[in-house]
C-alpha cells in the first residue's frame, strides 16, 4: 500500500507542474502516456514472471532457483526495453498523428515521449528489482526506494521544467533519472543480501532447469498479463482519437483524471502484488486453502480503502480538479470523469487483485481471455455512447466504467470456481 501511495504521489507531482504549462501540455503528456502504457506492458512480462517464480521457489525452499529466476527476468526485461525503445522511437510520430492531436498538443506529447522512452531501460530494471523484493516477501524496501524517488522528483521537476526551462521534456528526464538512481540502489541492496546477478546465477549445472527453460516459464507466466496491459493501452490509443474530436479539454481532463486515479490504481496494485506473492508462496508450500483466502482478504481490505475514495470522487470532483488547473473547461470535463469513474472503482480493484492472484497461481490464460475482450469492448461502446447517441466525452467515461464493473464481477466468479487450483 505504501509503495502504491508514493508512486501515485510521484505521478501527481508530475502533473501538478505540467499543469503550470497549460492545457496543451496536459493533453500532450496524457497522449504520450497512452504509448508509454504500451511500453509498460512489455515490462509486465518479466515483472509478473519474476514475482511469481521468486515467490513460488522461496515458498518451496529453493533459494538458488529463485535467484536464477530473478537474474534471468532482469535480462529479459533489458532485452525487452531495448526493442521497446527502438519501436517507440520509430512509431511515435505515426501514432500521434493517428490520435489526431492538435499541433501544440502533439509537440508536448513528442517531447515527453522521446525523453522518457530513451531511458525506458532504467524504469524496466527498477520495476524488476522491485518484483524480486516483493517475491521474496519484502515490500518495505521498494516502498523506501520509491519514497526516496518521490523526494528527488519533488526537487527535480521544478528545477528541470521551470528552472532550466525544459518544459515537458524536463518532467520526463526527471522521472528517468530518479528511476535510474533507485535502480542502482536496489541492485546494491540485493547484492548485500546475497543475491547474485553474475554468470553463476544464470546457469547452475546442479539445477535440472536450464536458463532457457526458466526464461520460457517467466515469459509464459508473464505474457498473458503483458498482453492484457498491451490491449488495454492500445484501446486507449484508439479512445484518444475519439476524445480528440471534442477538443483539447477532454484529453487534458482524462490525463489529470488518470493521475488522480493512479493513487487508486496503484493502491490496487499494492494489494494485488501482495496477493500474488502470498498465493504463489502458499501454492509453492502446498497450502491451497490459504492461497485462496489470501486473495479474497486482499479484495476485502482493498474494498474498505476504495469505498471512501470513490465517495470523494463522486462528491468533490471540482475541488480535486482545481488543484491541477484553473482552466474551466478542463475542470468541467475532469469533474465529469471523476464522478462517473467513481462508480466503478471498487470493481476495478477486484479485477486487478484477482488478475494478479491468477498470475501468482500461474493460471493466466483464461482470465486474459475474459479481460481482453471486455477491454476491447470499450471502443465500440465509447463510439456508440459518445458519437452515435451524442453524449460526448461522458459517453466515453461511461464505457470505461461499465466495462470495469463487468470485468470485476466476471473474474470474481471465475476465481470462486477454483479452476486455478488445478494448475
Amino acid at each position: 500500500m505504501g509503495i502504491s501511495l508514493f508512486i501515485g504521489l510521484f505521478n501527481i507531482v508530475d502533473f501538478f507542474w505540467i499543469g503550470k504549462l497549460g492545457s496543451e501540455a496536459l493533453a500532450g503528456v496524457s497522449a504520450a502516456m497512452f504509448l508509454i502504457w504500451c511500453a509498460y506492458s512489455a515490462m509486465d512480462v518479466s515483472m509478473v514472471g519474476i514475482n511469481t517464480l521468486v515467490s513460488q521457489n522461496i515458498g518451496a525452499g529453493n533459494l538458488g532457483r529463485a535467484n536464477r529466476a530473478g537474474t534471468i527476468g532482469i535480462i529479459i526485461g533489458l532485452i525487452a526495453a531495448f526493442f521497446v525503445m527502438i519501436v517507440g522511437l520509430t512509431a511515435y510520430p505515426t501514432l500521434f498523428r493517428f490520435m489526431d492531436l492538435a499541433p501544440g498538443t502533439q509537440d508536448h506529447a513528442s517531447q515527453y515521449f522521446i525523453w522518457f522512452i530513451l531511458g525506458i531501460s532504467a524504469t524496466f530494471t527498477w520495476r524488476n528489482f522491485a518484483a524480486i523484493f516483493r517475491g521474496s516477501g519484502d515490500t518495505l524496501t521498494p516502498m523506501r526506494l520509491i519514497g526516496f524517488a518521490l523526494i528527488l522528483n519533488i526537487i527535480l521537476d521544478p528545477l528541470f521544467m521551470v528552472g532550466f526551462g525544459w518544459g515537458t521534456k524536463g518532467c520526463a528526464i526527471a522521472t528517468v533519472l530518479t528511476h535510474l538512481i533507485i535502480g542502482i540502489i536496489g541492485a546494491r541492496i540485493l547484492r548485500r543480501r546475497g543475491w547474485s546477478f553474475g554468470i553463476q546465477s544464470f546457469y547452475d549445472p546442479k539445477d535440472d532447469l536450464s536458463p532457457w527453460t526458466l526464461a520460457g516459464k517467466i515469459i509464459r507466466i508473464g505474457i498473458p498479463m503483458g498482453l492484457t496491459g498491451f490491449i488495454f493501452s492500445l484501446v486507449y490509443i484508439f479512445l484518444a482519437r475519439i476524445i480528440s474530436q471534442f477538443g483539447t479539454a477532454p484529453m487534458a481532463a482524462i490525463g489529470i483524471g488518470h493521475r488522480i486515479e493512479s493513487i487508486v490504481f496503484l493502491a490496487c496494485m499494492g494489494f494485488s502484488t501482495a496477493a500474488a506473492t502470498l498465493v504463489g508462496q502458499n501454492l509453492g508450500a502446498g497450502k491451497i486453502k490459504k492461497a485462496e483466502e489470501s486473495a479474497w482478504k486482499s479484495v476485502f481490505y482493498l474494498t474498505l480503502v476504495l469505498t471512501p475514495i470513490s465517495l470523494i470522487f463522486i462528491l468533490l470532483p471540482e475541488q480535486i480538479m482545481t488543484i491541477f488547473t484553473d482552466d474551466l473547461n478542463v475542470i468541467r470535463e475532469g469533474a465529469d470523469y471523476l464522478k462517473i469513474i467513481g462508480v466503478s472503482e471498487i470493481f476495478m480493484g477486484a479485477e486487478i487483485v484477482l488478475l494478479q492472484s491468477f498470475g501468482g497461481a500461474g493460471y493466466t490464460l483464461i482470465p486474459t481471455l475474459i479481460s481482453v475482450p471486455l477491454t476491447v469492448a470499450r471502443l465500440p461502446l465509447a463510439y456508440f455512447l459518445a458519437i452515435y447517441l451524442g453524449y460526448g466525452p461522458s459517453g466515453i467515461w461511461w464505457a470505461v466504467a461499465m466495462t470495469s464493473l463487468v470485468k470485476g464481477t466476471t473474474l470474481g466468479v471465475l476465481f470462486k470456481l477454483g479452476l486455478w487450483k488445478r494448475k
